[in-house]
């Protein structure tokens, strides 16, 4: 379930497919509905305190803001973007284009910013590129699903693998000790905009978030 979670594409406000696919697996389980900002919010009932546990289902991506004559695309951040840790990789658009991001060769590393940067899809020309790519389109990074052994490496365990651990729970809990609320929360990437309209709308008297952070046993 967790690599089904990590193959679905969304990017910040394009969560749809994540939530689809959450919803479907909640079914039977919890009392579940979709707010007005995409949340998805699984009530299991039970006594004592009312608990919100939330993860967020969007994920960092790009939005494409200019197409060069030469098929080039120029791109803006869609939540925050490291420079260096983005050159060279791959971008996936919905329609399956991949491409590459790049800088021009003269520009210094040192001086280097995202708006110098470019992805290359492998167009030719402004009306080649046209044909996959639109300005306003977002993409994601390409982040591979790998496990070894009881490893599992892959960009997007921010957060799928918090919107698996509630999924889990909702399976395998039967009696909460309290009034349980698992919300899957869209753009926390961008401002945690579906976190703070869930919290409204469930009003919760506890309310933690599962999500990833520095495992502190690496060097340094």
């Amino acid at each position: 379930m967790l690599e089904k979670l990590i193959r679905l594409y969304g990017p910040s406000s394009h969560e749809n497919s994540v939530a689809d696919f959450i919803e479907n697996e909640l079914q039977g389980l919890a009392e579940v509905k979709r707010d007005c900002m995409g949340n998805i919010i699984a009530h299991i009932p039970g006594e004592g305190k009312k608990i919100m546990l939330a993860a967020h289902m969007d994920e960092i991506g790009i939005m494409v803001t200019f197409i060069d004559d030469n098929g080039f695309l120029r791109f803006a951040p869609v939540g925050g973007l490291a420079k260096f840790a983005i050159l060279y990789t791959r971008v996936k658009f919905p329609s399956g284009k991949v491409g590459v991001i790049s800088y021009p060769e003269k520009t210094e590393a040192k001086n280097l910013k995202i708006s110098d940067m470019y992805i290359d899809i492998g167009a030719s020309s402004r009306e080649e590129a046209e044909k996959f790519v639109s300005i306003g389109d977002m993409a994601e990074f390409d982040s591979t699903y790998y496990t070894d052994g009881n490893i599992i490496t892959s960009g997007k365990l921010d957060d799928r693998l918090g919107c698996y651990i509630l999924i889990e729970l909702a399976k395998r809990v039967k009696k909460p000790f309290c009034d349980l609320y698992l919300a899957f929360t869209v753009q926390e990437e961008i401002g945690l905009r579906g976190a703070v309209t869930a919290t409204f709308g469930v009003e919760p008297d506890i309310a933690v978030a599962v999500d990833v952070t520095d495992t502190g046993d690496t060097p340094g």
